[in-house]
């Protein structure tokens, strides 16, 4: 039974190790007038079609601005939006394109500022926080 078991692994191990990596290309799709890029997709050779996976979008000032995956040419998977200073202004989860879930938006020094719940792209929930971290408010959308 061991021996089954061994030749098991050893065959999973053999089959994922034969999967290619995959490494994303890069394109910048807009540029500041200074020359640094505003947006940068990210994407996969499929045939004869790029598929993108990934974007990114800056500031001026060359601070990412926003952040996340792409699926179908839709947000899915986690997006991350900065604030200018650096900062996380807001992050949470998408399916083919809709929020899902719970999203953090956050006040400029990093605290806490909200948590919405979102169910199929509708706000079911919201819970704003103070400066202090403390729960100001919590609202049940229907």
């Amino acid at each position: 039974m061991k021996n089954i078991f061994y030749i098991f692994i050893v065959f999973v191990i053999s089959i994922s190790s034969c999967k290619k990596n995959i490494e994303l290309q890069e394109r910048i799709i807009s540029s500041f007038d200074n020359g640094k890029p505003e947006v940068i997709e990210f994407y996969e050779q499929e045939k004869d079609t790029q598929v993108v996976k990934y974007y990114k979008e800056f500031y001026k000032n060359e601070q990412l601005k926003i952040e996340g995956y792409i699926k179908n040419n839709e947000r899915d998977g986690h997006w991350i939006y900065y604030y200018e200073n650096g900062n996380k202004w807001s992050e949470g989860n998408y399916i083919n394109g809709l929020a899902e879930g719970k999203f953090i938006q956050y006040y400029e020094n990093g605290g806490v500022w909200m948590y919405t719940f979102y169910k199929h792209d509708k706000k079911t929930k919201a819970i704003l926080f103070n400066s202090d971290s403390t729960v100001a408010k919590e609202v049940v959308i229907n």
